[in-house]
């Protein structure tokens, strides 16, 4: 059988993915977090300092966000090409604002995986608390932070480590019959965690095979390599492999304040949870990729 044989054999397999992604989507949500203290609490409960140990917690870091770049010079260029031989004059380029209507969903994720994780500074649910919150005296927000993630269930999902100054948010939403909130949220405490990017790597992997249907046989196509590299010179490189830097690790390590709490919860909703030093604000909602 000819090479072009074996790839359209792969196109037609391609092109029916996205119809049984439609069936098979992986719920994912736009989490939005903030975080203030309480500056003049009173309470009749103990807030001694107290040991927290995460060395049995799966972890993970959210991954810095890829900034978009825009090639101006190309821009610049484009706007002086003839068109038709007449030059077109003053053109105003108009801002296009991205939906966040949640009911505006793509029709699946499955080229959405590559966000998943990535850490945002923005708010959109939470903006208007933010400000708020912001602006009152007896409240000093700590953190506030946004990104999205799939809902898989509890083994499979690992806690998100977010570290800001000396204090610490650990987030873990996941998926039974409904969706809960595993939350741990600390004040003064000495605790670091390493990124974690094979576990994140992992989760966009898996989340990939589970969008094969289960009666698809898996086939191994021979493909002759001289016909493969037929009028090419194949080069191969020698490549040092670099070993990766683990990050400085301590998972355990004496705090001030913690937040603990589960709870079950409803998307499309804001949540708070309360402490007589902390407040965690959190809403989880559909994702509008």
């Amino acid at each position: 059988m000819k090479l072009s044989k074996y790839f359209l054999i792969v196109i037609c397999c391609i092109l029916t993915i996205p119809a049984y992604l439609e069936n098979n989507k992986i719920d994912e949500y736009l989490i939005e977090v903030v975080i203030f203290e309480h500056l003049n609490f009173l309470t009749n409960e103990s807030l001694s300092s107290q040991n927290l140990d995460l060395e049995d917690f799966e972890i993970i870091s959210l991954a810095e966000k890829k900034k978009s770049q825009i090639n101006q010079s190309a821009i610049n260029k484009s706007f002086k090409e003839n068109v038709n031989n007449l030059i077109i004059p003053n053109i105003e380029l108009s801002t296009i604002k991205k939906s966040h209507d949640p009911s505006i969903k793509s029709k699946n994720n499955f080229n959405h995986r590559h966000d998943w994780y990535a850490r945002s500074l923005e708010l959109n649910e939470l903006d208007n608390i933010y400000i708020r919150i912001n602006r009152r005296k007896e409240y000093k927000v700590l953190h506030k932070v946004s990104w999205i993630q799939p809902a898989l269930n509890y083994e499979e999902t690992p806690y998100i480590h977010e570290r800001f100054d000396n204090n610490g948010l650990l987030f873990k939403l996941y998926k039974s019959r409904y969706l809960h909130i595993d939350l741990l949220t600390y004040i003064n405490g000495d605790i670091f965690v390493n990124s974690q990017k094979d576990k994140i790597n992992d989760i966009k992997i898996n989340a990939l095979k589970n969008t094969i249907p289960d009666d698809v046989e898996i086939q191994k196509i021979t493909i002759d390599t001289q016909e493969l590299y037929k009028n090419q010179q194949l080069k191969i490189q020698n490549k040092p492999i670099n070993k990766l830097l683990k990050d400085e690790i301590k998972k355990r390590g004496e705090i001030d304040f913690l937040l603990n709490e589960n709870r079950r919860i409803f998307k499309n909703e804001v949540h708070y949870f309360d402490h007589p030093r902390i407040g965690v604000i959190i809403s989880v909602y559909d994702s509008p990729l």
